[in-house]
This record gives C-alpha cells, sequence and structure tokens, in this order.
C-alpha cells in the first residue's frame, strides 16, 4: 500500500465487473446450449463490451454489444476499523441482441439478462476484486429510436460492494512538488514582427 491509502474508482468496479462477464460469458452460454439441446454456437456472446452509457447504431457494430456502467455509490460508505471505508455501488449491465424477428430478439435479451444474472450471481467477489454483490433485477427495454435492425436490450442492476474505497488516514506532511506545483504558471514571451512591403 503506497503512503495515501487505498483508493476505489468508478472505472474499477466498471472493469472488475466487466472482466468477469467476459471471462464466464463463453462457460455459462455453452452449457445454455447443452441445457436447451441446441447446436453448440447456435448463440454468441457479446462481441463487444464498453463502459458508454447507450447503445448507437455504427457502421460495423459488432453485436451482440454489452455495456457496463455504474452510476455510483448506493447509500452510506461504511467505515472499517483499519481506518478505511468500504461502499456500495450500482452497477448496470445492457446487452443489445438482435435477430430476424422480434420474438427471436426477445428470446435472445431474456436468455443474455438470465446469463448476465447467474455470472454476477454466481461470482459475488467478481473473481476477487469485490466483497460481495447484490442482484437487484433486470429489465427489458426497446432498442434506441435510431437502431434500424430488429431487436431487444435487458438492463441488469446490481450493487457491488467494494473494501478499500478510501482511507481517512490522511495524507502526507508536505505535498510532493517534483511532480506538480500547484499555482505555477508558465510565461512564454512572443516576439511579433511586422513585415513592410
Amino acid at each position: 500500500m503506497n503512503v495515501y491509502g487505498p483508493l476505489i474508482l468508478k472505472t474499477d468496479v466498471e472493469g472488475a465487473v466487466t472482466d468477469t462477464l467476459k471471462l464466464w460469458f463463453p462457460t455459462v452460454l455453452a452449457e445454455a446450449e447443452r441445457s436447451a439441446d441446441v447446436d453448440p454456437g447456435t448463440w454468441s456472446p457479446p462481441r463487444s463490451w464498453s463502459v458508454v452509457p447507450e447503445f448507437a447504431q455504427r457502421p460495423g457494430a459488432q453485436l451482440p454489444a454489452a455495456v457496463v456502467v455504474s452510476s455510483g455509490t448506493d447509500g452510506e460508505a461504511t467505515r472499517l476499523g483499519d481506518g478505511t471505508y468500504s461502499a456500495w455501488w450500482n452497477i448496470d449491465v445492457l446487452v443489445l441482441t438482435t435477430a430476424a424477428d422480434a420474438p427471436s430478439a426477445s428470446f435472445l435479451a431474456g436468455l443474455y439478462g438470465a446469463l448476465v444474472r447467474r455470472i454476477l450471481k454466481g461470482k459475488p467477489g467478481l473473481d476477487g476484486t469485490a466483497s460481495d454483490l447484490e442482484w437487484l433485477g433486470e429489465e427489458y427495454l426497446d432498442v434506441p429510436a435510431d437502431f434500424t435492425l430488429i431487436g431487444s436490450v435487458v438492463r441488469c442492476s446490481a450493487r457491488v460492494l467494494m473494501r478499500g474505497v478510501v482511507t481517512e488516514a490522511g495524507l502526507p506532511a508536505t505535498p510532493d512538488l517534483d511532480h506538480y506545483a500547484p499555482g505555477e504558471v508558465q510565461t512564454v514571451t512572443t516576439t511579433l514582427e511586422r513585415s513592410t512591403t
């Protein structure tokens, strides 16, 4: 641990959820195919993952597409005995699916929602990054208005408990001015010459 103590960013939470889902999705999808007695590879795992909180149709978009985003912490942080704090972070996982017809797109959204739920509940520690995870639910949404394909969107919501969000140990006695001096302004001198022709 450095002198400043731990510090968890929103992107740390989003990254832990994304990494866990990407790692486990092929396995749980293959098991779902076996259980449904369909040919391996019938359903595809998400082909793109991002933390942009919206779907936009782009040329060459890789579908199905998944977005993982946190809107921030949920509730009051908890001070732990070592002076660090833990906090619950809201997390949403959205998966956009496409199919030849609306019922098929709706089925795929339901399938991906169930698989996201299975992974997050099966790996609440996000492979060692989080302390806990609570499943909050899922909902099915319309595709964006500018989306020209037949599709469906599922949004899965959860809360992730992260320890070491921040510490109250304080900062060092003096700032490290070798890397950055607050208030320092660089002066630039420019000479203009006027040409007379």
